[in-house]
């Protein structure tokens, strides 16, 4: 069965997405079918890395167990970026690993502003100016906005 760059980019967008808890709790059947389904999305971007992420999988129930999932966390979106080159421009950039839900809508908000108007573009800028005095959104040729430290 072949996959196309689009379809592996999107499948494993959804895998990020679909992430389970595996720092905590008991191992669940439906953490060893995410794991699975990871694996072998990972074996289809780069089959070295397949390697490391089985054997974080395996023992995932450890005394490493905090390494392991930082090394599965780590593997996936690292094939998620390298998918990403490969895909078409179409539907780059259609997953946020977001580290909070803030990051999510700030990036949201950048790839809604490449859609508007300058004017338009000004006045949503002067509202979150407002709404996130932290804020500052960049121009949407300048890249991702940005959180003022």
């Amino acid at each position: 069965m072949t996959h196309t760059p689009e379809a592996i980019y999107l499948q494993l967008g959804q895998l990020v997405a679909e992430m389970p808890d595996l720092a905590t709790g008991p191992i669940t059947p439906e953490m060893n079918e995410w794991m699975g389904r990871a694996v072998a999305l990972v074996e289809l971007v780069d089959r070295l890395d397949t390697i490391p992420l089985k054997v974080a999988c395996q023992t995932l129930n450890s005394a490493i167990r905090d390494s392991n999932v930082q090394t599965i966390a780590a593997i996936v979106h690292q094939a998620l970026a390298k998918a990403e080159l490969n895909a078409p421009a179409s539907v780059r950039g259609a997953f946020i690993a977001a580290g909070d839900k803030f990051d999510a809508f700030a990036a949201g908000s950048f790839h809604l502003l490449r859609s508007i108007t300058p004017r338009a573009r000004a006045q949503l800028d002067q509202v979150l100016r407002v709404l996130l005095p932290d804020t500052r959104l960049g121009h949407p040729s300048s890249g991702n906005p940005k959180r003022s430290s």
